[in-house]
């Protein structure tokens, strides 16, 4: 069978469009704006399962234009206007900083250099993949994944390792899986559980707080960690160690330089940052005043102030950071996806579309007999299968718009549900759509589907068990 091209794509999604509006009909909630919407969306959706999504994304705000149901201002305010584009730049130009000045390697370095390593091949899988783990829980997951990719490949070629051996395998899927988990599990740095907390209260009124994420995405990390070394440690069996036993971890401690004072300036100024995110919600327990004056400056002004002030401070009589170089390295296509996703969910849910009323009124017979726990069982199992093939920010989106409007009224966490939706369809590491991190391994082949594609699965059957059975439970009962 011949596949098809990129042009077809093309040509598909603008006879999706024109079949939306010429076969579709107004009904009981849906109007004609809301066909138009349609129209847009789904198209928009199509090519960035099957494509690209950079200049797709910004073809549907102008869509959304052109279809009336959102005047020019606010299309733009609600996509490339919202807080969430500016803290991914702020955050990938601080993310740089750390990296230039040292900080991220030196992190990874200590941790894989613990006398316990010596000879311990699984053990320094562990270590290194914590240490990702641990910095993506305060720094932008994208930018730091590609800083780990290049750390492994220097400790690896230390080792002799290639692409396609076990080992080399083993490290990069690991890396692509706490990407993954990273992204999503705390809103520190990370767009999407910004994205997901602005979608469900802008759509479905549902408001949820950093501290409320933390409840439930920081357990779930450590969880998916766990299983992680799970499946690499235990499960892959024919993982080819033979050439660390040579590997001296107290010589690679050597090697390693004392962080200058660049770095240590960096490093401070990024812990103070990430204080800066916590006391707004934990400060208030000894200082509400503070606490709440700090909140009302939002979650974007505490980075501004960091690269401001690493762009001003000079040692050596020349600044930490040079902000319009490390500007260059911010890719334009993922912030106008982001800014997409953030209208996409107002669109949908505009009051004079009346798309959301009309699904919820068609799925209601569909779903009439069931539980909601069978609802949300069902709306976990889709996600992590879904995220598997096309891109977990749409994922997201898909199942909250079409899973909370089911469950209005039945007693359910609607926050608690929204964040388990995020989680399990991050999940995405199958093939290179699932994620819009996954090229970065695929595309140079630093792993294949060949080589991973049953230890992904495994992965997915085992992650499964805690979200029904542990963080289902958890957020019903915390949120």
């Amino acid at each position: 069978m011949t596949k098809v091209k990129p042009f077809g794509h093309y040509i598909i999604a603008a006879l999706l469009a024109v079949v939306i509006l010429v076969g579709f009909r107004p009904g009981e909630y849906l109007t004609q704006q809301g066909i138009w919407v349609l129209a847009v969306l789904i198209p928009t959706l199509f090519l960035w399962i099957t494509n690209h999504t950079d200049w797709s994304s910004v073809l549907m705000c102008a869509g959304l234009i052109v279809s009336g149901i959102m005047a020019p201002v606010l299309v733009w305010q609600l996509s490339f206007g919202n807080q969430i584009i500016i803290m991914i730049i702020v955050c990938m130009i601080l993310n740089n900083i750390l990296k230039q000045t040292g900080v991220i390697e030196k992190v990874a370095r200590w941790f894989v250099t613990r006398k316990f390593v010596q000879g311990r091949p699984r053990v320094f899988i562990a270590m290194f993949i914590f240490s990702n783990f641990f910095l993506g829980l305060f720094l932008e997951a994208m930018a730091l994944m590609i800083i780990y990719i290049m750390i492994a490949e220097i400790f690896l070629g230390e080792m002799g390792y290639k692409k396609g051996d076990s080992f080399y395998t083993a490290i990069m899927l690991a890396i692509l899986w706490t990407n993954s988990v990273s992204a999503v599990g705390t809103p520190f740095s990370n767009a999407l559980p910004l994205i997901m907390m602005d979608a469900v209260y802008a759509a479905h009124g549902v408001y949820i707080s950093w501290g409320q994420w933390l409840m439930i995405g920081v357990p779930w990390g450590f969880i998916m960690y766990g299983l992680m070394m799970l499946v690499i440690c235990v499960f892959w069996r024919k993982l080819d160690t033979s050439k660390f036993q040579s590997y001296d971890v107290q010589k690679a401690k050597q090697n390693s330089p004392p962080l200058s004072k660049e770095g240590k300036i960096a490093a401070v100024v990024g812990i103070l940052v990430v204080l800066a995110w916590l006391f707004p919600e934990y400060g208030r327990l000894f200082a509400p005043a503070a606490a709440a004056r700090m909140r009302g400056f939002g979650f974007v002004v505490p980075p501004i102030i960091a690269v401001s002030a690493l762009c001003i401070i000079r040692v050596k009589n020349k600044p930490i950071a040079n902000y319009s170089e490390l500007a260059k390295g911010i890719p334009l296509g993922v912030l106008g996806f982001v800014a997409a996703v953030i209208v996409f969910g107002s669109a949908l849910n505009h009051a004079d579309a009346g798309i959301i009323n009309q699904l919820r009124h068609a799925l209601t017979p569909l779903t009439a007999g069931l539980s909601p726990t069978i609802i949300v069982a069902i709306a976990l199992v889709g996600s992590l299968i879904l995220t598997k093939f096309i891109s977990n920010t749409v994922t997201m989106l898909l199942f909250v718009h079409i899973t909370i409007p089911l469950l209005v009224g039945t007693g359910q966490s609607l926050g608690g549900i929204t964040i388990l939706i995020g989680l399990a369809a991050s999940l995405g590491a199958l093939v290179p759509s699932s994620t819009v991190s996954a090229p970065l391994m695929f595309g140079p082949e630093h792993i294949t589907f060949k080589n991973t594609w049953k230890y992904n699965l495994l992965y997915l059957v085992l992650a499964y068990i805690p979200v029904i059975f542990v963080l289902y439970p958890l957020a019903n009962a915390l949120i």
